[in-house]
């Protein structure tokens, strides 16, 4: 073993320039790899962190009428404890009741919103096995004004103490903290950073006819259930329960409901479901995995092209050795351990950018979802130099392997070697460049999809929209001061009221629409409440008839032209609509808006309804209700507008809402909001072509100067007979550039399949340009050339004497 390390040292300084080609490529690679590693895995052990998760279940509701079926992941409250009385499998339930949007606290005498807030059972802690910082998982949530805080809402309002018999108020009630557990893991489908009772106040009103009780949509709803569960069965239950309990209310409607299972585990890249958490991709997940994969290869390419490239200067020794009696067995040991040194030196590099990478923040910008738990965990640590062990014998078995069976004498040379350049060197350099092709062309394809989004019209003016956020039925029936108000600043042009952020804050349920035939049928539509001004602020377009009016004596709505299309309306104003209570449909059409895109276009536009809401009717609420109202407001800022106009708007805002907190967003970043997964593509993509463009270089640097090298003789004769360095560039480097054009239209096929499957995630997409191709292995030719140049321009341009002089 001596001798090998000896060996190892000896050729590691002869050979520096590509030691540090091969471990520099290595730790890119590991570093890519590696990052996109951990997301990878994360992502496909999504809600796996709880020890029972293989029993727990996520219910759905199917809501089947006339216009199809609709998957709601929310369901009524009283639907869990219902069934858990008739069913013995059901051997726990948890719900989590959500209030709408956001909530308002006061903590420390600070008012704010507060997202991802819930009541829910006191066996929440039992089921889903969160760990407590402070107090008892097992008392938690008994009383009913008791609250549990994650980790990080303690650190952020109590400094990371003790803050166990706190009070904070939720929406007017008020609650003291009882617990504090460990942050929900970043891969859970259902994040919160606070629970309360779901018996407590603010959660426990419901319908008293407990059958309408039962249509209420407020909840997600959890079962433990026994091991390998046939949920099949699950769903002939809630059947033959759903007709027993519900057959007198729906007899005649066309409407009935049907509930499934999903494990826990599966939720994520499950179906979507209305009111459901955003689900992921998996095709994207296993993409992210193919090209962490891909751009490891291209380092181990790199490796064995290297390593075979230069074995001729080193059959000198292999000889030498030979002829001393060493076995091929040893000489292969030899150097597989120069491999697998370098794999491990490059593991231990990577280790150490990342853990730069991770205190300067640069993670969080490769990809927004990591969580660098994992690679703080030793386990991770020793997987990762198990693998470079692994990844470095892998890499050197075939070099080895060839070059220790070589029929050598201990004369051979380098310069007079008759060994032939192995086919699969050439291959491998078409897979090098094809991958690279591929991630560069794939980048491209995807930001022109983007971009496409992004210039393609909505239907209305996302520019210059400020959103306020209204909480309380209270404030709402103030609001008409609020925006008079506003409306006399010099930088606002107009104000708008709705329930939920404008153009894109839409809630979706069954409604009743009149039919041609004059008849009230159910429908699966999309709707909002808007102040009678919401058509013209939002810059939508009506085709027919008007908009709605404060003046309307009755209810009035104003529907899309997908919806009228739907329903086969040829005359649409004056058809009526209705809540599902409505039975005769109290409200009338008055308009058409033209279609416009208020759930991306990743999906096409459905039906939709806007109503007329007036903010004065919100105080005449039931109290037990009022605190749970929401709306926004839009203002419509003029273009001159500043941050001095924030400042304005603030100060008006202090004045009609003291009791609320002044938080804004703008509409076009809540737009943006949507593609975050797009954009995570996007970053990912462009990490990858630029990690697997300066491998690939870095390997044709080493090509480039071995070829120099081993045809030294050839360039001095060529030069003597007259030829150029051009000449002499081409005669050198035509097979690469022959290799590279073989690359590119592997690389054209795989990434026109990828982006084509990719594109279908989309109702509308941009057409594939066909030239990217092209373009993208002509820019791999033209930074292949520039490394070869910059290379071999040396050689090329010195003295033919002291090439013929070589040896």
């Amino acid at each position: 073993m001596a001798t090998h390390i000896k060996l190892l040292l000896r050729n590691l300084r002869r050979e520096r320039f590509y030691a540090v080609i091969n471990v520099a490529g290595l730790t890119l690679a590991i570093v890519a790899c590696l990052l996109i590693g951990l997301h990878v895995y994360q992502a496909l052990t999504y809600d796996q962190h709880t020890d029972g998760h293989k029993r727990i279940y996520r219910a759905t509701i199917d809501l089947i009428n006339q216009g199809g079926t609709n998957t709601f992941a929310l369901m009524s409250d009283t639907i869990a404890p219902t069934l858990a009385l008739r069913n013995p499998d059901i051997e726990a339930f948890v719900r989590f009741k959500g209030l709408p949007d956001n909530s308002l606290l006061t903590v420390n005498d600070e008012v704010y919103y507060q997202e991802a807030l819930y009541g829910t059972d006191t066996n929440v802690f039992e089921v889903f096995g969160h760990p407590a910082v402070y107090g008892d998982t097992r008392t938690a949530l008994i009383d009913p004004n008791s609250m549990a805080v994650s980790e990080s809402f303690n650190q952020l309002h109590f400094n990371g103490e003790n803050s166990i018999g706190e009070l904070v108020t939720v929406n007017g009630n008020d609650y003291r903290i009882s617990m504090v557990f460990e942050d929900v893991p970043e891969n859970s489908h259902l994040k919160y950073d606070v629970l309360v009772p779901i018996h407590g106040p603010g959660f426990a009103a419901r319908p008293a006819d407990p059958v309408i009780a039962l249509f209420t949509v407020n909840s997600y709803t959890y079962f433990v259930m026994p091991e390998n569960y046939d949920t099949s069965q699950f769903s002939a239950f809630f059947d033959a329960f759903w007709q027993e309990t519900t057959a007198e209310v729906l007899r005649g409607s066309g409407i009935n409901n049907t509930m499934a299972l999903t494990p826990i585990a599966d939720v994520h890249f499950g179906q979507p479901a209305e009111f459901d958490q955003p689900v992921g991709n998996l095709l994207i997940v296993y993409a992210y995995a193919v090209i962490g994969v891909l751009i490891l290869l291209v380092a181990i390419v790199n490796y064995i092209n290297l390593a075979t490239a230069r074995a001729t200067r080193r059959f000198k020794e292999v000889g030498v050795r030979r002829l001393l009696g060493a076995q091929r067995g040893a000489l292969i040991a030899q150097f597989l351990l120069e491999s697998v040194f370098l794999t491990v030196l490059a593991a231990v590099f990577a280790l150490l950018v990342i853990q730069v990478m991770v205190r300067a923040g640069v993670p969080a910008v490769l990809l927004d979802e990591l969580s660098l738990e994992l690679y703080n965990s030793p386990l991770v640590l020793g997987a990762v130099l198990l693998a470079a062990l692994i990844l470095g014998v892998l890499a050197g078995l075939y070099p080895a392997a060839w070059i220790a069976t070589q029929s050598v004498s201990p004369h051979a040379s380098t310069a007079h070697s008759s060994v032939r350049e192995p086919i699969l060197r050439k291959a491998l350099i078409v897979f090098q460049f094809a991958v690279t092709i591929s991630v560069i062309s794939s980048t491209v394809l995807v930001l022109s999809q983007m971009h496409f989004i992004a210039s393609m019209p909505l239907g209305f003016d996302q520019e210059n929209r400020l959103v306020l956020t209204v909480k309380g039925a209270q404030p709402i029936a103030r609001l008409p001061e609020l925006t008079r108000s506003l409306e006399q600043l010099p930088a606002v042009q107009a104000t708008t009221f709705s329930t939920a952020d404008p153009a894109v804050g839409f809630s979706s349920g069954n409604w009743r629409v009149e039919t041609e035939q004059g008849q009230m049928d159910s429908m699966f539509l999309s709707f909002q409440n808007a102040g009678d001004d919401y058509l013209e602020a939002m810059g939508m377009e009506l085709v027919e008839g008007r908009s709605m009016s404060n003046a309307d004596t009755g209810r009035t709505v104003v529907v899309n032209e997908t919806l009228v299309q739907t329903l086969g309306w040829s005359d649409p104003i004056g058809m009526r609509t209705g809540m599902p209570g409505d039975i005769e449909g109290g409200e009338i059409v008055v308009g058409v808006v033209r279609d416009f895109h208020f759930d991306g276009l990743q999906v096409p536009v459905s039906p939709l309804v806007i109503r007329l809401s007036r903010p004065e009717s919100y105080s005449a609420l039931d109290p037990e209700v009022a605190f749970n109202q929401d709306a926004r407001v839009t203002v419509v800022l003029r273009e001159d507008a500043d941050q001095g106009t924030l400042q304005e708007l603030e100060s008006v805002w202090r004045r009609h809402m003291p009791e609320l907190p002044f938080q804004y967003r703008f509409l076009d970043n809540i737009i943006e909001s949507r593609y975050t997964s797009e954009s995570n593509i996007i970053s990912t993509l462009a990490y990858s072509s630029a990690v697997s463009i300066f491998i690939s270089c870095l390997g044709l640097l080493g090509l480039t100067a071995y070829t120099t090298e081993r045809r030294t003789r050839e360039i001095g004769i060529r030069k003597v007979l007259g030829a150029s360095p051009s000449q002499l560039l081409f005669a050198l480097f035509r097979n690469v550039f022959f290799l590279v054009l073989i690359a590119s239209v592997i690389a054209s096929l795989l990434s026109y399949y990828w982006i084509n499957s990719w594109l279908a995630n989309f109702a509308y997409r941009d057409e594939i340009n066909l030239l990217v191709f092209p373009a993208a292995a002509l820019l791999t030719i033209v930074l292949a050339l520039i490394t070869m140049v910059l290379q071999s321009w040396g050689p090329i341009n010195r003295n033919p004497v002291h090439a013929l002089r070589y040896e």
